[in-house]
Formats: C-alpha cells, structure tokens, sequence
C-alpha cells in the first residue's frame, strides 16, 4: 500500500489541523443537517482566515455522496463579517 488511509468524520490539512480541527471537535454532531455543516466549515474558515491575513475571503462548498452532487457557487462570507457593508476595505 501506497500513501495514507485516513477514516474520521472530519479531516482537516495543514494549519487546518491546528486552527479548525479543534473547532470541528467540539461543535461537530452526527446528525448535523447540511446548513448546520456549512455554518460549522464557514466559522472555521473564518479562523483560518484571521491566521492568514492575505488569502482571499471567499469560500466554495461542495456537497458530494452517492446519490447527489452538489456546489454552492463561490461566495464572500468573510467579508460579510468582518464589514458591515459586506465587504473587507482592502479588496
């Protein structure tokens, strides 16, 4: 074999692992309906954002199992906030 194996019900990849990781293991709950995940992933991107200043604020979700693919197009959560007009002054 190859590579890694990893089986959890949420992974998380470099600063990740340190910053939204802990996040996802306090707040995450089985029976999460997709919204509630998205609130979950937003609130830890936004974490992540605050760690690294200079990446950009927007944010794509994709939804995929065996029955349905879905992507929810990119969006600015960040910004809306961060700023009250919705948007952060520097972009």
């Amino acid at each position: 074999m190859i590579g890694v194996n990893y089986v959890d019900a949420h992974v998380a990849t470099g600063f990740g692992i340190h910053l939204a990781q802990p996040i996802f293991r306090d707040e995450w709950k089985e029976n999460m309906t997709l919204q509630e995940g998205i609130k979950l992933l937003e609130k830890a991107m936004l974490v992540l954002f605050y760690r690294d200043r200079s990446a950009i604020n927007k944010i794509q979700v994709l939804h995929s199992n065996s029955q349905i693919n879905w992507t929810k197009p990119t969006y600015c959560k960040v910004g809306s906030i961060l700023g009250s007009t919705g948007s952060i002054s520097r972009w």
